[in-house]
């Protein structure tokens, strides 16, 4: 399952734009490593190889930033 999706059925709510959906993250890194697996040059392949390494950085992150988001939303409406 996705984690829009995930949030979605818990009651959260998804991420307000790509840079905080660590489905787009994750969808660039996958992007990324189909791009180094068709590079010739070995240089280039690490290259593209790291920036998927940091897509996924990317997506972690987004990930804890909405987790953050839900737990808040959850403290208040448990307040209210």
């Amino acid at each position: 399952m996705c984690v829009q999706c995930w949030l979605s059925s818990q009651g959260g709510g998804v991420a307000d734009s790509p840079e905080n959906d660590p489905v787009f993250w994750r969808a660039k890194a996958k992007e990324a490593r189909t791009l180094a697996d068709k590079l010739k040059d070995a240089i280039a392949r690490q290259h593209m190889l790291s920036a998927a390494l940091s897509y996924d950085r990317l997506a972690e992150l987004a990930e804890q930033s909405l987790a953050r988001e839900q737990t808040k939303q959850k403290r208040a409406t448990d307040a209210a």
